[in-house]
């Protein structure tokens, strides 16, 4: 049989891919600016509470709040000491200043509040409130994925806890906010948590 090539469909979109699978040569060029005018905000949602009633302890996070879902909530308030301490060795390393990063992420403001599907508008009217929130999570979850041992060497963290709730659906920032810091600071900064 033929080998057919259908790396042109109909609507003119590039596939770069023959019918045995076999890559063509045109078409790879077109295909990242497609995918970044057709990618959607991803959206962070909250687990819903009919799903939490089965199982809540599953579904709350034990150490640390990550985004504006678990905001304030008692139980991860000690956390806050070591997210602002991470923050302050992130910005100092920088040499940049903390406003200098809430005017960047003020650029993404609307696209940040997006990507919270369950977003609780009247809890977070306040931008400055909100975009404080999201550069102290963002620089802890920096600081924690740069060097994790020395984080847990320093506290008395429980390492599988914590990763458990880092990984919960709704515990979550989207990835330009980390993105976005990381440009901000224009380089890589080190980490040794003192």
């Amino acid at each position: 049989m033929d080998n057919v090539n259908i790396s042109t469909m109909p609507s003119g979109i590039h596939c770069g891919v023959n019918c045995q699978g076999m890559p063509t040569d045109h078409g790879i060029k077109e295909l990242p600016d497609l995918v970044n005018q057709l990618q959607p905000i991803q959206r962070i949602f909250k687990v819903p509470n009919h799903v939490k009633q089965s199982n809540l302890e599953a579904y709350e996070p034990k150490l640390v709040s990550i985004g504006p879902y678990h905001f304030g909530e008692l139980q991860l308030q000690p956390m806050e000491t070591h997210k602002r301490r991470a923050q302050d060795i992130f910005v100092e390393r920088s040499k940049l200043t903390i406003n200098y990063y809430k005017v960047e992420m003020k650029e993404v403001l609307d696209t940040l509040k997006e990507s919270y599907a369950d977003l609780d508008h009247v809890l977070w009217s306040d931008e400055d409130k909100f975009i404080n929130q999201i550069i102290l999570d963002g620089c802890f979850l920096i600081a924690f994925l740069c060097e994790p041992l020395s984080f847990f060497k320093q506290h008395a963290i429980d390492h599988d806890v914590l990763m458990q709730d880092l990984v919960m659906v709704d515990n979550q920032l989207p990835y330009f906010a980390l993105e976005k810091l990381l440009t901000t600071s224009g380089k890589v900064i080190s980490y040794t948590l003192t």
